[in-house]
């Protein structure tokens, strides 16, 4: 190996190749380039830098789609056993990942609920829908921290009590191009059907 191959200029370049090979659905070798990004980063920031924390986040949606194409093809007995794996292990990194970006950022914050929004969406794929609601659960509690308001009921120190039905009715309004609903983030209404899908009991 040539002595600057794991040079820190290189970090980014690995990460943008893995972000291409993915979208042309070559998962095996994006996962390389994104497992070497990390190992880059890692040497130079240590393994709790938020930096290392997004390409973990990477590596991990990128294990998730080689299972879900597997999965698509029709896998065999042995395919579904490496997607299992596969999905659990990116379920270890969206932990560290989030748990990164939690001790970095603070709970009051939006990149906070998206990573931890994304754990949630690995303990789904993994039918731990009961672990899965109470991530999805926790992400909305960040992101009313964030904007300032409650949607599923509760206490927010002095902030805004707005109940499910109020938060439908602005979403609606949003459609019908009322400005000031642009407040309420795009990401919210996201986790709230998140957490209305991971709240279905009979789901196989």
């Amino acid at each position: 190996m040539h002595p600057l191959s794991d040079h820190i200029l290189l970090a980014i370049p690995f990460s943008n190749i893995g972000h291409s090979l993915q979208s042309q659905g070559k998962f095996e070798d994006a996962s390389t380039f994104f497992v070497r990004a990390v190992g880059i980063l890692e040497a130079k920031f240590g393994d709790r830098d938020i930096r290392v924390a997004q390409v973990l986040s990477d590596l991990a949606q990128c294990l998730i789609a080689t299972s879900n194409a597997s999965r698509r093809r029709g896998a065999t007995t042995s395919e579904a056993r490496a997607n299992a794996k596969r999905i659990e292990g990116a379920t270890v990194l969206h932990e560290k990942a989030s748990a990164i970006f939690e001790a970095t950022l603070g709970q009051r914050n939006e990149r906070v609920a998206s990573a931890v929004d994304i754990l949630g969406q690995a303990y789904f794929l993994q039918k731990k829908y009961k672990k899965a609601e109470e991530t999805f659960v926790r992400a909305l509690r960040i992101r009313e921290a964030v904007v300032g308001i409650r949607v599923l009921g509760g206490e927010v120190g002095d902030e805004k009590d707005v109940s499910a039905t109020e938060a439908s009715k602005l979403t609606q309004l949003e459609l019908a191009g009322v400005d000031r609903i642009e407040e309420l983030p795009q990401e919210l209404r996201i986790s709230l059907n998140n957490v209305a899908v991971a709240s279905v009991r009979h789901m196989p």
